[in-house]
């Protein structure tokens, strides 16, 4: 993880000394390093509370979301468990019935 006072060295080291004369703003790197520091700084209480409420909001969207796909998922699994098992059975009963069916129709 790079420090603010090694960012603000490299910025001073590349190419943002050629464009400081050009650019408006007084120090680049300065300006930087001071949104960095405060990543909320212009933004009022109100707005940075609007904020955390909609990523709330939208965390609890997708839990919802994974909880359906879940409950559908469970829901395939159980039918396709069940189906099985009795697709098994059901061969297993049909090769009884067959087996039956040849030896009593033999000793007629």
């Amino acid at each position: 993880m790079v420090s603010i006072d090694e960012l603000k060295d490299l910025l001073n080291k590349t190419d943002v000394e050629s464009c400081k004369n050009q650019c408006p703003m007084v120090n680049i790197a300065d300006y930087l390093v001071t949104i960095l520091q405060n990543p909320m700084n212009g933004l009022s209480s109100e707005a940075h509370s609007d904020h955390h409420d909609w990523i709330q909001l939208q965390i609890n969207r997708e839990r919802k979301k994974q909880e359906r796909r879940q409950k559908i998922i469970d829901g395939v699994k159980q039918q396709v468990i069940g189906w099985t098992i009795i697709s098994f059975i059901g061969s297993i009963l049909s090769g009884i019935g067959y087996w039956a069916y040849k030896f009593y129709s033999h000793l007629k």
